[in-house]
């Protein structure tokens, strides 16, 4: 019967399946307790007083049992009005099973309404109000010691029943603990479960302006900066990178990978750069194919490099090496030209943006080499899966 608090809807809250599983313990007890009585009932009949009074206790704890797991499964919690009901059964049971047990047992098992009273102390800390629940401990306890001491005579029986009578506040006093700690760390991890989806909604927009400046960077910006530089002074050399450019622009846009593989987009740049005057010699040992998103980022990594090869370096040749490392691909793009010194150069857009970032997103790594008079060496790693 516990099990009906399953039937929640997906996506709950940490809070809410903390409680859950806190009620659905408690319900848990509450079947074990009714199973303890079936068996004393049954294996005990005939030292009872009044066999079929307890047997009627049995069947009245069963009837409101039911009711208490149908009443929490549509509440998600223990209401006031469940609390009261509670109070009310474990009140009335003990005086009747104590009226059907001869009173050197009742503080043996054959009084199963000590172990099922002391749990509905449990369902008394869920309502979350600390007076009703003394009240109600009080009076469950109460009950019990009045149907268990023996007047002026402290026997043995008698340090029992102090004893079990201890359980009833215990119990309560730990579950309240646990009930309102448990709520207290649900909420909270639901606040941060928020906070990170708002600091990823965050990041998700702004690594989507990061590519949007980077389409821009490596796309119209670089056209207009090549022409702008007199690299680009031929009109219809103009008008073919004009186009290239915007059909590689339109599928960024429509976030469509490029056709082909690693292979023959890295052979591609050959042509490319030969029309601005870099002669790239390209070689692969070996590389085999990856997925769509890593060549794609290693591609446009390595165009960047090359761009800067034509811009920075000085020199009208650069090597365009790949060959399979550490079980992914390295791409080397290197060229001898001036070269500058990495302490006192700092890495621009082109390198930070569109060859770090974009190795990133695909958990790359960059490394560079420089040395004036020695020229430039750009490595690129990526995985392969």
């Amino acid at each position: 019967m516990a099990d009906a608090l399953d039937e929640t809807p997906a996506r709950e809250s940490t809070a809410t399946i903390i409680e859950k599983g806190l009620l659905n313990a408690y319900l848990a007890a509450r079947v074990v307790h009714l199973a303890q009585g079936l068996i004393c009932v049954a294996t005990g009949w005939r030292s009872y007083r009044r066999p079929r009074l307890a047997a009627a206790v049995l069947v009245a704890t069963t009837v409101e049992s039911a009711w208490l797991m149908r009443r929490v499964s549509r509440l998600k919690t223990v209401d006031p009005t469940a609390a009261r009901v509670e109070t009310v059964t474990g009140t009335v049971g003990i005086l009747a099973l104590a009226s059907a047990t001869p009173l050197a047992d009742r503080t043996t098992s054959l009084n199963w309404m000590l172990p099922y009273s002391v749990a509905s102390t449990l369902g008394l800390a869920f309502t979350g109000n600390r007076v009703e629940g003394v009240v109600d401990v009080s009076a469950l306890t109460a009950t019990y010691l009045a149907t268990t001491m023996r007047p002026r005579n402290w026997s043995g029986q008698a340090v029992t029943a102090l004893t079990n009578a201890a359980s009833y506040g215990g119990f309560h006093s730990v579950a309240a603990i646990v009930i309102d700690r448990g709520r207290r760390d649900g909420s909270e991890l639901d606040r941060l479960k928020a906070e990170s989806a708002a600091r990823g909604e965050k990041l998700s927009a702004e690594r989507e302006r990061n590519r949007q400046h980077r389409m821009m960077h490596d796309s119209a910006l670089q056209t207009l900066e090549a022409i702008g530089s007199g690299l680009l002074d031929d009109p219809e050399t103009v008008r073919d990178r004009a186009r290239g450019e915007a059909h590689r622009l339109r599928q960024a846009l429509a976030g469509i990978e490029p056709d082909g593989g690693l292979d023959e987009s890295l052979s591609s740049l050959t042509a490319e750069f030969a029309g601005q005057g870099l002669e790239v010699i390209y070689t692969n040992s070996g590389a085999g194919e990856l997925p769509a998103k890593v060549s794609a980022v290693l591609t446009e990594a390595s165009r960047e490099a090359l761009r800067n090869v034509i811009k920075h370096a000085g020199t009208e040749q650069a090597v365009l090496r790949v060959v399979p490392y550490d079980r992914g691909v390295q791409i080397t793009v290197r060229d001898h030209g001036v070269g500058f010194d990495l302490d006192q150069t700092g890495p621009g857009f082109g390198l930070r943006q569109s060859v770090t970032a974009r190795m990133e997103e695909v958990d790359g790594t960059v490394s560079v080499w420089s040395e004036p008079g020695r020229g430039t060496r750009v490595t690129l790693w990526a995985p392969a899966q």
